[in-house]
């Protein structure tokens, strides 16, 4: 049956993952909502289902969830969130266990420049040659922030969506 050779191979992709420790990666491809797609692809079109459980090649990290502002529009003015930093260590072992990584965004609802090792990370994936897409406030500006930024960052997009102190 059809069913039970897509089951046996989701169980392979499972265990391939655990070996990598990607975690994560085994919820998102094995939930009920996503293995029903999975199945269809397995039937339908077996090459874009083996791409679909393959490692990521793009990744949106939140590096930190401080901020130094509190926007009347952001989820982060409404909550009381304690601020953390994701430690340089963790955030290489992250892009260790990603070996197809091509695109990183180190951004969520902190802003990365708060982060004291947001310099150290973006050099990190500039030596394995993996874009990085940058959006920060750029409220924390210095000349020398925005020459490593100049030198590091592929894409800086700068968030301003106010016009006054206020809002």
């Amino acid at each position: 049956m059809w069913y039970r050779t897509i089951k046996n191979k989701l169980r392979k992709a499972k265990n391939l993952y655990r070996q990598r420790g990607i975690k994560f990666l085994l919820k998102q491809a094995t939930s009920s909502f996503r293995r029903k797609p999975i199945v269809f692809l397995y039937k339908h079109n077996p090459n874009l289902a083996k791409k679909f459980l393959a490692p990521p090649e793009s990744l949106q990290l939140e590096i930190t969830t401080r901020c130094n502002l509190k926007c009347i529009f952001c989820d982060q003015a409404h909550r009381d969130i304690k601020g953390k930093d994701l430690t340089f260590n963790d955030f290489k072992t992250i892009l260790g266990k990603l070996p197809n990584l091509t695109d990183l965004a180190p951004e969520g609802l902190g802003d990365p420049l708060m982060n004291p090792d947001f310099f150290l990370m973006l050099e990190l994936a500039r030596s394995r040659n993996i874009y990085t897409y940058v959006n920060t406030n750029f409220t924390i500006f210095s000349e020398k922030i925005a020459k490593k930024l100049a030198l590091l960052a592929d894409t800086l997009a700068i968030s301003i969506s106010g016009a006054s102190k206020e809002i």
